[in-house]
């Protein structure tokens, strides 16, 4: 065998039609995530369980329903997955923001960066609309994002700071980004 190419974007889909058996926990997500839905602030909904049991189809299944009841554009769904064998820290949001950011692993780093900064710069202007205390932010925290998703530049704040204030200026991006 060889391999042919990489997807660097990989979604989940599932074939099944209804979720059998998972009535209680899918109550659970939809409790929770409807605060979301409601306008409020819901924090983190962490799904846990042993390898099998279901957990990428039930969120998938939830996302599908909310799909067809809120229409496309409602809400963003945020796929962040854990990997049990890469241990990076802040890794299941540098995946989520590779998507976001349509990072390619194949592409060229100035096509990357690209779209990087098209994504950033759109998002940063409608974030000026509603807060512009949060666009300034994004604005200030542009070399923590593109260092997540493996835009590093020398000279930029991310490269200046120390480890610790680089974690914490980390955080502060994705908060922005959030």
């Amino acid at each position: 065998y060889r391999l042919l190419r990489k997807n660097a974007a990989l979604g989940l889909e599932f074939s099944a039609v209804q979720m059998v058996g998972r009535e209680e926990e899918f109550s659970q997500v939809h409790l929770f995530a409807s605060k979301a839905l409601q306008g409020q602030w819901a924090g983190l909904c962490y799904v846990d369980g042993e390898p099998g049991m279901g957990k990428s189809y039930l969120l998938d299944s939830y996302r599908r329903q909310l799909l067809e009841l809120q229409g496309e554009g409602a809400f963003r769904w945020i796929f962040a997955p854990c990997d049990q064998t890469l241990r990076q820290s802040l890794h299941p949001l540098s995946y989520a923001l590779r998507t976001y950011f349509q990072q390619n692993l194949l592409a060229t780093k100035e096509k990357n960066r690209t779209l990087f900064d098209s994504t950033l710069d759109s998002l940063i202007e409608a974030a000026s609309e509603r807060d512009e205390e949060v666009a300034r932010e994004l604005q200030r925290v542009r070399s923590f994002l593109a260092a997540l998703v493996g835009l590093r530049e020398k000279g930029s704040l991310y490269e200046q700071l120390e480890p610790k204030m680089r974690f914490e200026n980390t955080l502060s991006a994705v908060r922005a980004w959030l």
